[in-house]
């Protein structure tokens, strides 16, 4: 399959645990955020690494768009997600309507029975980068839902097999907040190795901290 910019080949990471499976397909190539930025700044060509601009989260990372498909997640799950719809980003949720699907020989009131917030669904989402890490801090954190969670994070690992650089700002708000955490509750046992990890990566993509 070719992708419309450039030619580019459209490269899809999947991952499948248990019954869920998460297709993550970028929509936009790192070329096309580049000729953005030269086109910004009125220069001859520009070298804008992923990893730098995750790093600086400039408006340009919005030009990096994905589709990302859940399959057979739990509709507890899907609802968490929706609530983080906003302007340019779209959800996309398979109905559970009895009329619409092939209940066999239920009828649709024993059908809308059977529905309840365990049922498998599919989801589809269209959205850019900032979305993602939005989306991330969140759902990353252990405060919210467990089943929540564990598809954040199945996404994330899905999201690292095309994008890696994206993957790994891919962290929950008290990482992002360099320890900081709003919910008020103990530190998490992973705070302080992922927290290190995460200022490496900072520093190392041109990013610096200052405490004052």
């Amino acid at each position: 399959m070719k992708f419309w910019y450039r030619g580019s080949v459209v490269r899809k990471g999947s991952v499948q645990q248990g019954d869920v499976i998460v297709t993550v397909q970028p929509i936009t190539v790192v070329d096309f955020m580049r000729d953005i930025l030269k086109e910004t700044y009125g220069l001859e060509k520009s070298t804008m690494s992923l990893a730098l601009a995750y790093t600086r989260e400039h408006t340009t990372i919005r030009l990096m768009l994905f589709k990302v498909f859940l399959q057979n997640i739990k509709s507890k799950v899907s609802v968490h997600l929706v609530r983080h719809s906003q302007t340019g980003q779209f959800h996309l949720v398979k109905s559970n309507r009895g009329d619409w699907n092939n209940q066999g020989p239920m009828s649709i009131e024993e059908w809308d029975e059977r529905i309840n917030r365990k049922s498998p669904v599919n989801h589809t989402m269209v959205l850019n980068a900032n979305h993602l890490l939005d989306m991330s801090k969140k759902r990353l954190c252990m405060q919210a839902e467990a089943d929540t969670r564990a598809v954040m994070n199945l996404i994330k690992k899905t999201v690292y097999l095309i994008d890696p650089d994206l993957a790994n700002h891919m962290v929950p708000q008290c990482i992002y907040r360099n320890g900081l955490c709003p919910e008020k509750r103990k530190p998490c046992a992973h705070l302080k190795s992922d927290l290190l990890r995460y200022q490496k990566m900072i520093e190392k993509t041109g990013g610096s901290f200052h405490y004052v």
